[in-house]
């Protein structure tokens, strides 16, 4: 399985993976991106995909390749009025 299927296995919706070739210094190796529909969803979605033994075989695979350790971010989209 790869991690978008351990998303939407978990119930997330509209994951994405994009993966950064030729970025700045500083800028991250892989972007992962999904639509929630609040903070707490998106909580029980990561917990579900972290606990299980392929994402930490993963995980622990992936970041040996990567320059930068994983951080997340959270990001609200606005939409205006009209």
């Amino acid at each position: 399985m790869t991690l978008l299927g351990w998303v939407e296995q978990a119930g997330g919706s509209k994951p994405r993976v994009m993966r950064t070739h030729y970025g700045s210094p500083g800028a991250p190796d892989l972007v992962f991106e999904q639509e929630v529909p609040d903070p707490t969803a998106l909580e029980t979605q990561i917990k579900k995909v972290t606990e299980t033994g392929d994402f930490q075989q993963w995980a622990k695979n992936v970041s040996e390749l990567l320059e930068h350790s994983s951080k997340r971010e959270l990001y609200a989209v606005a939409r205006s009025g009209s």
